[in-house]
C-alpha cells in the first residue's frame, strides 16, 4: 500500500483508502507535504492525506494557485469525512496564542475533532497550542533554541511504542517548551517519552485519542541541515544542530538515526487508532466512518 499522490480533485476520495487530514499551517508547505508523503510512504494500508490551511491567514511562501488547487478549508474537508487529523508545527512560537492571526480558527478545529473524538496528533507548536487550548498548559520561552537530534527515553509503554528498544529519537527545531512539571499536574495526560534535555516529546491524552508530540518525526533527512544554513545567512546566532551532522561537521554529512522509528510510529498510529483488529476503518458512534461520509467524487 501507500500514500495517494497528487489527486487531479482536491474534493475526490479514494475508495478504501484512510482519510487523514493535515492542517498544514508550515511556512513551505510543499516541503511539508514532501515529508508527510514520505512518512507515510511504506504503509501496510492506503492513506489519502486531505491538506487543509486555515483560511483566516494568507501564507506568504506559497504560490496562491497551489493553494487553491490542493487544499481545503477544515469545514469543506470535514464534509469529505476524516479518519484521523495531524496539525502541523510553525515558527511563532515567539507569539502569545491570542496574537496568532488564525488562533480563533485553530480553536474551532480543536474543539470540533475533541467533540467528534477523532484521532489526532499535534505536532511541535500546535502540541503545545493544544496542550493550552485544553488544559491551560503554558509554553515556556528557552534560552537557546532546541535544535538538532535528541535522544528520547521511554516512560511508559504504549502501542505506538511497540517494539522500540527504550529509546527513540527526533528532531527538534523551537525556542519554547512545555514544562514537565506543568504537565503531571494533569492525571489525564501521560508523558511516554522523555529526555532530559528536550523535555516531554510524546505526550498521551487519556480522554481524547490525542498524540502531543514536541519535535518533528517527519522531518526530512536535510530539514535541518537547511535550517542551519538559513539562519547562518541571515547572521543569526545558532548553534550546530545536535547529534546530526557525522562527527559533528556539516562536511561529513548527515546521520540519520530517526526516520526508521518514524515510519513505524506512524504506521502503527494507523493500525491502531484508525483501524479496527479486522482491517475495516475505525468505527464512530457505531456507524463506519466510510458510511457516514457524504456523496463525493469517487477515485478508484
Amino acid at each position: 500500500m501507500a500514500v495517494v499522490l497528487d489527486k487531479s480533485d482536491k474534493f475526490a476520495v479514494v475508495a478504501g483508502a484512510i482519510r487523514i487530514g493535515i492542517f498544514n499551517i508550515m511556512p513551505n508547505k510543499v516541503q511539508t507535504e514532501a515529508q508527510y508523503k514520505a512518512l507515510f510512504a511504506n504503509s501496510k494500508v492506503k492513506v489519502d492525506l486531505i491538506w487543509i490551511r486555515p483560511t483566516s491567514h494568507r501564507s506568504k511562501n506559497v504560490d496562491p494557485s497551489h493553494l487553491e488547487a490542493h487544499y481545503l478549508s477544515y469545514q469543506e474537508a470535514k464534509c469529505l469525512g476524516l479518519d484521523g487529523m495531524i496539525i502541523t508545527g510553525a515558527p511563532i512560537e515567539h507569539l502569545p496564542f491570542e496574537a496568532v492571526n488564525y488562533w480563533e480558527e485553530l480553536k474551532e478545529v480543536l474543539d470540533d475533532i475533541c467533540q467528534r473524538s477523532v484521532p489526532a496528533l499535534f505536532i511541535c507548536w500546535a502540541s503545545q497550542a493544544a496542550l493550552y487550548h485544553y488544559y491551560g498548559i503554558e509554553k515556556k520561552p528557552l534560552m537557546e533554541k532546541m535544535f538538532g537530534i535528541f535522544q528520547h527515553t521511554l516512560v511508559k509503554n504504549d502501542v505506538l511504542l511497540e517494539g522500540e528498544k527504550g529509546y527513540l529519537n527526533a528532531p527538534h527545531s523551537r525556542h519554547t517548551m512545555n514544562d514537565v512539571t506543568d504537565i503531571l499536574e494533569h492525571e489525564q495526560l501521560d508523558i511516554l517519552l522523555q529526555s532530559d534535555e528536550a523535555g516531554a516529546f510524546m505526550i498521551k491524552d487519556k480522554l481524547h485519542p490525542f498524540y502531543y508530540i514536541s519535535g518533528h518525526m517527519e522531518y526530512d533527512i536535510e530539514a535541518l541541515d537547511r535550517e542551519y544554513w538559513r539562519d547562518v545567512r541571515k547572521g543569526l546566532a545558532i548553534q550546530l544542530p545536535k547529534a546530526y551532522y557525522v562527527h559533528n561537521d556539516p562536511t561529513k554529512g548527515i546521520e540519520d538515526t530517526w526516520r526508521e522509528s518514524a515510519a513505524r510510529l506512524a504506521d502503527r498510529w494507523l493500525q491502531n487508532y484508525l483501524l479496527t483488529a479486522n482491517g475495516d476503518l475505525c468505527r464512530e458512534d457505531g456507524d463506519n466512518l466510510l458510511k457516514r461520509r457524504p456523496t463525493a467524487h469517487a477515485v478508484v
